[in-house]
């Protein structure tokens, strides 16, 4: 059976873990019924500690952004790309996306379209259509996003997956390296409260109606058969 570790790039806000749990509950939901064995690893602690006992990576959604400075963020940056250069497979989500980027050389900005929130559609390229990572994915699917940075410039030997009018969606760096900007552990309950959430702030939601987002579940089934 795979070992997959969860990166979990920082703790859920009080607000949408009081309504909908914790983020490790949502990779729990999808993770859990899949042949593999599932751990969790708190990178955000300054004293976090890998032991390479596992076959693939998954890196979380985060209020950081991959271009802050703190500690644990340097330390994990180093240990990420000494981990992409051995091939191990990883899977990007939302700042762990971004992450990949910003450590393979890309770049990564606070997007000038403003906040990317609620059901967005999103459009796969023509190497998007033929990645594994997106099997049995329609051409243009709907997904679940929340945030302001954005992807502007990939790094070398990458291929861009998909893309809508926001920016890049997904890519795939050689074979064994993905990103995905949108949340394949959020449901529509949680997507819902987050689009609460950045309503309260202020910030506006540019796709408030609910949407069927089931298909992007699939990423997690897709990127662990590429293992």
């Amino acid at each position: 059976m795979k070992t997959i570790t969860v990166m979990v790039a920082g703790n859920t806000s009080s607000i949408i873990e009081n309504k909908v749990g914790s983020k490790k509950n949502w990779y729990n939901q999808y993770l859990s019924g899949l042949n593999c064995k599932i751990k969790f690893l708190d990178i955000y602690s300054n004293t976090f500690s890998y032991d390479d006992n596992d076959d693939g990576w998954i890196i979380t959604g985060s209020e950081c952004s991959a271009y802050d400075e703190f500690d644990w963020l340097d330390s994990f940056k180093k240990l990420l790309l000494k981990t992409i250069n051995n091939n191990k497979p990883i899977l990007g989500i939302c700042f762990g996306h971004q992450l990949l980027v910003d450590v393979l050389r890309g770049q990564v900005i606070k997007n000038p379209k403003g906040w990317e929130v609620g059901y967005s559609s999103v459009s796969l390229t023509k190497l998007g259509i033929e990645s594994p990572l997106f099997y049995d994915f329609p051409k243009v699917f709907d997904a679940a996003e929340t945030h302001q940075d954005i992807v502007v410039k990939l790094p070398n030997e990458c291929t861009k997956l998909a893309e809508n009018k926001m920016g890049i969606q997904s890519f795939q760096y050689k074979n064994k390296v993905f990103g995905v900007q949108f949340h394949p552990e959020f449901d529509n309950q949680i997507m819902d409260a987050y689009i609460d959430m950045r309503n309260r702030n202020n910030i506006d939601v540019l796709y408030p109606q609910s949407k069927d987002i089931s298909i992007s579940h699939s990423i997690f089934n897709n990127f662990i058969n590429l293992i």
